[in-house]
């Protein structure tokens, strides 16, 4: 049986600000590493950046990330490697063709590496149920990343409700 909302403990995750635009996924994951323990010196972003070879990262870097540090997780995306669509943002145009062949390479590693990828969106019921909505034990620390220009973003920012990003 769960213990009460009241009773369970909440993770203390501390607040880590993001030094580019770009290493929002970085900070996100030292927030998460820090929560779970792991000391600052340790997964500091500028710790986390030297892993990665590019300033182009991608949500599958940080799956790796996490499993150097011992972390099991589960890893859902919607696109299992680079989506081809993003050659059309700004953002992603420069380094996409030299992304695409890493990106690429990591999903096809992920397996070997003991990384578990679900390819599915994740609803908004389920996430409330894995961050521990009233009926469920939660327990779960969740790093969510989304594309800042998505549809879903902009309609919240439009009605004033975009919440905290990392």
């Amino acid at each position: 049986m769960c213990p009460s909302p009241a009773a369970a403990s909440l993770r203390r995750v501390p607040h880590v600000r993001q030094s580019f635009s770009w290493d929002c996924g970085f900070a996100c994951t030292e927030m998460a590493l820090r929560a779970l323990g792991v000391p600052a010196r340790e997964c500091h972003v500028s710790q986390l950046r030297k892993r990665v070879p590019s300033s182009s990262i991608w949500t599958v870097d940080l799956a790796f990330i996490l499993r150097e540090f011992g972390l099991r997780f589960r890893f859902l995306t919607a696109t299992l490697g680079v989506d081809p669509s993003y050659s059309a943002e700004a953002f992603y145009r420069p380094t996409l063709e030299r992304d695409a062949e890493r990106v690429n390479t990591l999903f096809g590693r992920a397996g070997a590496a003991d990384i578990a990828i679900e390819q599915r969106s994740i609803s908004p019921s389920e996430l409330r149920v894995l961050c521990g909505g009233a009926h469920t034990c939660g327990g779960n620390l969740i790093i969510g990343l989304a594309r800042w220009g998505s549809a879903s973003l902009r309609r919240r920012r439009a009605r004033g409700t975009s919440g905290t990003t990392c």
